[in-house]
């Protein structure tokens, strides 16, 4: 390890900036952040909305932050004739982040279904904020004639620093 002794530093170009990174904390796990909902909620809506029992709030402690989002529900999806889908999607601060994964079953001249199955969204965030953060589920109706629902779900904040 060296050492570097210095009485100032001043920036190359009139107006310039000098910039020290503190990189000790670079790929380091900073915090975890979890909130589990276990309350079921339902929607007939065709337009997101919020799952309201898992939003995760986070304050990274750095702009090189990362946050590696991760999420995981139980949807339930019905419909009196063939076909039901639910699709979910990472919000963040109100605003759609990720990819949408969508639970679909389709039965070919029934008369009836109950979907029941899960998804779940990885997603690395850059936000380049200190300030706090909400992620959020949202879910929607892409079929069935019927409510479909979130059962439950977690959402996992880990801060990683940059």
């Amino acid at each position: 390890m060296s050492t570097l002794y210095v009485d100032s530093i001043q920036p190359k170009t009139t107006g310039g900036n000098v910039t020290i990174t503190n990189q000790a904390n670079a790929g380091k796990l900073l915090q975890v952040v979890q909130v589990i909902g276990t309350t079921s909620q339902s929607t007939t809506s065709t337009s997101y909305v919020n799952y309201s029992y898992a939003n995760a709030s986070i304050t990274p402690s750095s702009t090189n932050s990362k946050i590696l989002v991760q999420m995981e529900c139980g949807i339930n999806s019905f419909d009196a004739g063939d076909n039901a889908s639910t699709s979910v999607k990472i919000y963040k601060d109100g605003s759609p982040l990720s990819n949408e994964k969508t639970v679909r079953t389709y039965v070919n001249g029934g008369t009836g279904v109950l979907s029941r199955g899960s998804a779940a969204i990885n997603y690395l965030d850059s936000p380049s904020t200190t300030s706090s953060i909400t992620y959020q589920l949202y879910f929607k109706r892409d079929q069935g004639s019927y409510d479909n629902a979130i059962q439950n779900a977690s959402i996992t904040l880990m801060e990683i620093g940059g």
